[in-house]
């Protein structure tokens, strides 16, 4: 008989720490953001993890789609009693060991997630982006690309084009996803560029971009 629980009551880590030993497939449903995900367990390791019918192959994959699972806090899960035999091998990860990793994940990720929005948070660009943008983040890059070499603020940069500071912390979180830019040392070293007078570009479809 299957084990069915609500992941907003039990987090992934207890769920883990619940199943222990045991043998068996957990599902892990409704999840805001990811597909169905498998996981095949036996003698305390996670022997494989499937989502949305493809094999996850190294400990890196695994932590980025369960991190999804536990940051969302939504969605449910099923665990069923299974024989070894049955029990798909590509993995041998410490479920004790994944559910540590997972809770500091997952306090990484909601750290960085709060410097994002920080209004006083300034970045440093990496590198130019070569490959093609969405409309919004290209028309956004072109703007910013000055106040971000001079790392601006984050409020600095909305207020010079006019639009929130949350609609700015998007762009921004898309272009450091994608390698063109981080989060300045702490505390910023200055401009990168000598300063000069910055010309104000109000950009009202960025208003109402998310």
């Amino acid at each position: 008989m299957p084990v069915l629980g609500n992941l907003a009551e039990f987090p992934l880590p207890e769920v883990l720490h619940f199943i222990g030993s045991r043998t068996g497939r957990m599902k892990l449903l409704d999840i805001p953001g990811a597909d169905l995900l498998e996981l095949d367990m036996h003698a305390g390791l996670l022997y494989a993890l499937h989502s949305g019918g493809q094999e996850l192959k190294s400990v890196d994959e695994v932590i980025e789609k369960l991190s999804i699972v536990l940051q969302a806090g939504r969605g449910m899960f099923e665990f069923i009693l299974m024989d070894e035999v049955h029990i798909r091998v590509g993995l041998t990860i410490p479920l004790q060991s994944l559910a540590m990793e997972l809770a500091f994940n997952v306090d990484k990720m909601n750290d960085e997630s709060q410097r994002l929005m920080n209004p006083k948070s300034r970045f440093v660009l990496l590198q130019e982006p070569q490959i093609w943008l969405e409309h919004d983040l290209r028309q956004f890059y072109h703007y910013a690309k000055e106040m971000i070499q001079n790392q601006s603020t984050l409020a600095e940069i909305a207020d010079l084009l006019g639009t929130e500071t949350r609609v700015v912390a998007s762009h921004m979180g898309k272009l450091r996803l994608l390698g063109f830019v981080d989060f300045a040392s702490e505390p910023s070293v200055g401009p990168l560029i000598p300063q000069k007078q910055t010309t104000r570009y109000p950009l009202p479809s960025l208003k109402t971009t998310v």
